[in-house]
Order: C-alpha cells, then structure tokens, then sequence
C-alpha cells in the first residue's frame, strides 16, 4: 500500500473544506470478506464515502467534491458516519448541487443504508468475545437495524444480478428469514461461482444464526 498525499474536500453547501487521506495503490492480500458484502483489507483500507461537513451539518458524498490538490495540513480529518449520522442522512438525503434525478436519489439510498446495515453488523465483527447475539442495543435500534433491511430488500428488488440476489439473501437471513434467504440463493445464475458463500450461508440458515459472519 502506497499512502499519497491527502486530498481536500469541500462542502457543497457552505465551502468549509476537509481532508481526506488519498491511497496510490493497495492489494487485497490478507482480505476478510464477509456476508454482508463488506471486505476488509490492511492493504487497501475503505475511506469515507458519505460524510458530514462540521461547519453547517449538511450531510454529502465525496464524489465530485474533490480538489486535485494537496491539502493544508490544518484542515480537519473526514470521518466516517456513525449509526446515528446514517439514519439522520437517510432522513435528510444527501445534499446535491447537482440534480441528479430519481435515479440518483435511490442509488444515494442504497448506498446510505447499506453502510448503515453494515455499521450495525460492525459490532458483531468487532466483537472479540464473540458473545453478541444481536447488533442493536435497545429496541429503538432493533426497530431501525430491521426497518432499514426491509428498506433495503424493497430497493433492490428490481436489480436482479448475483450480487444483488446474495445481499437480499443476507437481509432476509439477518432478520431470521432462513427460508426465504434459501429461495433467493436459488436464483443466483452462477452458483459455481459463490460455490463456498452458499454452502455457508445454508449452514447458518440451518442453525437458526441470524449474524453476519466472515467466510
């Protein structure tokens, strides 16, 4: 992994600027992949997508917002959202200076919740005690983790690819659907492929576990 130097972001809405470390190259050696569809990589690290700018509280993706220059070292670090940062962006929706259309607003909607069932999930990955049985905390956070997987199965409903069909089976399977997580695996047109995925996923469909977990 080869760290480059940080990028400045600015905010769309108000102009305050952030910096954003910038990667050169990376590899994927040593990866932990999980169910969810989240990778982890020492090599190749996720940087954040959505963020919140400080100054005026809008909420926006860093696409675009890009200066192809070196930042000032005194500019604040862009920080990923927490749980409760997702569901007020949700809530919000993105802020765009661009009109991007209907399109755009539920690609931003995906894109919002999935880090958010993901964010949730990273509390049973960073567990190492492996003692948590559910990723939530009180049930105002179970009523939003199983609302959002609901949300999420709603909209990617149309997009029928094997990617697709096993993030809606990991849904269905994080909220204890196993049959129906089963029915979607069915679908997938290369199972070959996701030969290992599968054969996981009907074992934990099988004992009844609910949790994302590595493969």
């Amino acid at each position: 992994m080869m760290i480059g130097p940080p990028d400045t972001i600015k905010c769309p809405a108000c102009r305050m600027k952030q910096q954003c470390m910038s990667l050169m190259s990376g590899n994927t050696i040593g990866a932990l992949y999980y169910t969810d569809g989240k990778r982890i990589a020492p090599m190749l690290p996720d940087l954040p997508y959505h963020i919140k700018c400080p100054k005026c509280g809008v909420f926006f993706k860093i696409t675009n917002r890009l200066i192809k220059r070196p930042s000032k070292r005194d500019l604040p670090n862009v920080e990923f959202l927490s749980i409760d940062e997702l569901r007020a962006a949700i809530i919000a929706g993105l802020y765009n200076a661009e009109k991007e259309g209907s399109k755009g607003r539920k690609e931003d909607d995906i894109s919002l919740r999935l880090d958010l069932w993901r964010a949730f999930n990273d509390r049973v990955r960073n567990n190492s005690e492996n003692d948590i049985t559910v990723p939530w905390k009180n049930p105002d956070e179970k009523t939003a983790y199983e609302t959002n997987c609901r949300e999420l199965l709603i909209l990617m409903n149309e997009d029928n690819n094997d990617t697709f069909y096993l993030l809606r089976a990991e849904l269905h399977r994080n909220l204890g659907e196993f049959d129906e997580c089963k029915r979607i695996m069915q679908k997938v047109s290369e199972p070959d492929n996701y030969e290992g995925f599968i054969s996981a996923m009907t074992e934990a469909c099988d004992n009844k576990n609910v949790l994302t977990f590595c493969l």
